[in-house]
């Protein structure tokens, strides 16, 4: 059930994330100064966070 219960919370969290992402570049669609913001941030924080898993630090990450 734990194993479940993990991957229900990763299907779930991923999920979340990008509603709300499509969900910032539409309202910000009209507005090019704030879409480009939006695109940096989410593509800086996917890239940060891949990084990290991929080179082990996953240390520098907060405990659950």
């Amino acid at each position: 059930i734990g194993v479940v219960s993990f991957v229900a919370g990763l299907l779930v969290t991923n999920t979340m994330m990008c509603a709300l992402s499509v969900g910032l570049y539409r309202s910000a669609a009209a507005r090019m100064p704030i879409y480009r913001a939006v695109a940096v941030v989410t593509g800086t924080y996917s890239l940060v966070v891949g990084l990290i898993f991929a080179l082990g630090l996953t240390d520098l990450l907060q405990a659950m």
